[in-house]
């Protein structure tokens, strides 16, 4: 199953406050992915992501920080219950511990694999004021896996969508935040762009990747005219970063001619992942 988002993404600013809340368009389903990138307009502080919310810039640090402002990217699983209600909106109570100015992108992912789903994480913070910034490399080898970036801009100015990207949703009141999807990755680097900013500021981008969900059955239809040795050659694509290159469990049911074959061999090329030194 590919990631696909199902909901256009949203982007919004939030007043000055510890609290703030994000609210979605549409409600997404059972075990959708919804991804936040949450810029503020100041530093210091300390930042508390509820305990069903995972902070992907962690663990090391909690938020990605200049000298004026801060970034950070969380994501989380829809529970069967928030997806039964409709839920629409989540509320980040005292997320930080001193009043925050700032804004927010969200998006929602579908087909996510149910466990060990994020597979790569980079950050890039511009600490001085340019023109430019970066969409960081998530340091693993993807194949046809999207990579999702989210750029906290220290001011409203615009963002020039690099080729091959496509802008989710942005906002640009009090400060421009934005998420951008490229699809179809495929190896250590691809991800890495740099990005035209209008204004010369500080920023933060967050780049993550999610593995899929793996297909519970393949079927392979196969026709053989004479008796022999039938050979199906299976690979696995996606594989979990550092996971065991062990073969899966092939179940092959006969039908109406396979008793005739001599021999059935099953041929298995174990997953490789490649990290980024």
């Amino acid at each position: 199953m590919a990631v696909t988002f199902p909901i256009t993404g949203v982007a919004a600013a939030y007043a000055s406050g510890t609290s703030f809340t994000v609210t979605l368009g549409t409600a997404p389903a059972t075990d959708d992915i919804v991804l936040v990138a949450i810029g503020a307009t100041s530093t210091g502080g300390v930042v508390t992501v509820p305990g069903d919310w995972v902070n992907v810039t962690m663990p090391t640090y909690t938020v990605m920080s200049t000298s004026a402002h801060f970034g950070l990217m969380i994501y989380h699983r829809v529970t069967s219950a928030e997806a039964g209600a409709n839920t629409l909106a989540w509320t980040f109570t005292n997320i930080f511990s001193t009043a925050k100015t700032g804004s927010y992108a969200a998006t929602v992912l579908r087909g996510v694999a149910t466990s060990s789903e994020l597979i790569g994480v980079g950050s890039w913070v511009q600490p001085a004021a340019f023109t430019y910034s970066i969409f960081p490399d998530v340091g693993v080898t993807l194949n046809n896996m999207p990579v999702v970036s989210g750029m906290c801009l220290d001011s409203t100015g615009t963002i020039t969508t690099p080729d091959g990207w496509t802008n989710l949703c942005t906002v640009a009141t009090t400060q421009r935040s934005a998420l951008y999807l490229r699809d179809a990755l495929a190896s250590v680097g691809e991800s890495t762009e740099i990005v035209v900013t209008t204004a010369s500021d500080e920023s933060i981008s967050i780049s993550v990747a999610f593995r899929d969900a793996s297909p519970s059955a393949i079927l392979v239809p196969v026709t053989v005219d004479v008796k022999g040795t039938l050979t199906v050659s299976l690979s696995a694509e996606n594989p979990v970063v550092g996971a065991a290159s062990a073969p899966p469990t092939f179940t092959m049911t006969p039908t109406t001619g396979i008793a005739a074959l001599g021999k059935v061999t099953l041929a298995w090329t174990a997953p490789t992942s490649e990290v980024a030194s």
